[in-house]
């Protein structure tokens, strides 16, 4: 029944896969025309990505990427910076300025773009991995469908890094599936650089005795932050602990928060915007905790059984 309806026994695409395919193409072009009104709105708009843009041009400018960024926002007329300080540690603020020695909106496109080939390798990446064959006839609308989860929405709407990190870690994972212990903990190191919270993934390699993959990790994590040191000097690295850590504290209970932090607060309206880190609600802090503590628990357990996971 499933060949009559894809038309694999006449050989040839039935209706009903034309038409998917059809629908698909035009879901996929008017996202394509959707990311180039965001790129012609969002060239005078800040999003996530303008904090990055703006980070990368203030370290071509042998300026401090911890303060400034508003007024170096308003001076390219971006409105809406919503934050002085580079909200991460300096090394993605030196991998972003090439794209912040072009215009905003050019740079802006390229960023989108990346974040698509980065998604999509990522896929290709877990395809090869598990095995996974997809019918020529699925792959529009498969990638249309993809394209619509709200996770992947909400970063390609704002600009954020987080396509460019998963496509590091699984590479990482990948390469531990097929029995390489080095690669994966250096990807797991230049992850960590980039936005702190993957070096949480050492706590695994501690739990299997994977010490290759540990050592791995520590040197590039520590390797890439001398090398940020050298390039931007010791001080930037000690703003981010004083500077951008209290400047992002208030923004956990915004509604652009899509985290389990961000989720609890909001919802109970727990935490004030003119609070700081950890917050005024303790019992909104230890639930969010709890949950994001037994989410890694979860995915923990599921991994332990063996070394492919």
């Amino acid at each position: 029944m499933t060949a009559d309806l894809v038309g694999a026994r006449k050989g040839r695409p039935s209706a009903i896969v034309v038409a998917l395919n059809l629908v698909s193409a035009l879901a996929i072009l008017i996202g394509i025309v959707a990311i180039g009104r965001n790129v012609v709105s969002w060239s005078t708009e800040a999003t996530d990505f303008a904090q990055y843009y703006l980070a990368g041009k203030r370290i071509l400018e042998g300026l401090s990427i911890y303060d400034g960024l508003i007024p170096a926002a308003e001076a390219i007329g971006l409105r809406g910076l919503w934050i002085d300080s580079f909200p991460y540690p300096p090394l993605f603020a030196l991998m972003v300025t090439p794209l912040s020695a072009l215009p905003y909106s050019w740079a802006l496109l390229a960023w989108y773009s990346l974040s698509l080939i980065f998604f999509g390798a990522s896929l290709l990446l877990v395809a090869l991995a598990r095995g996974i064959e997809i019918p020529p006839y699925l792959a529009a609308p498969l990638s249309a469908l993809t394209l619509l989860l709200p996770p992947v929405i909400i970063h390609l709407s704002i600009g954020q890094v987080e396509l460019l990190l998963l496509l590091v870690l699984v590479a990482a994972w990948r390469g531990y599936r097929q029995g390489n212990r080095w690669l994966p903990g250096a990807l797991v190191g230049l992850a960590a650089g980039i936005k702190l919270f993957p070096g949480a993934l050492c706590l695994y390699f501690i739990a299997k005795r994977e010490f290759k993959s540990l050592a791995a990790a520590s040197v590039t994590f520590l390797g890439l932050m001398a090398v940020t040191i050298v390039s931007l000097g010791l001080p930037e690295h000690l703003d981010y602990v004083r500077k951008a850590l209290p400047a992002v504290a208030p923004f956990i209970s915004g509604l652009g928060n899509h985290s389990l932090f961000g989720l609890i607060h909001s919802t109970f309206g727990l935490f004030q915007s003119s609070g700081q880190w950890p917050g005024h609600s303790p019992v909104a802090v230890g639930l969010a905790a709890l949950l994001s503590l037994s989410a890694l628990a979860v995915t923990s357990w599921a991994c332990w059984g063996g070394e492919r996971v």
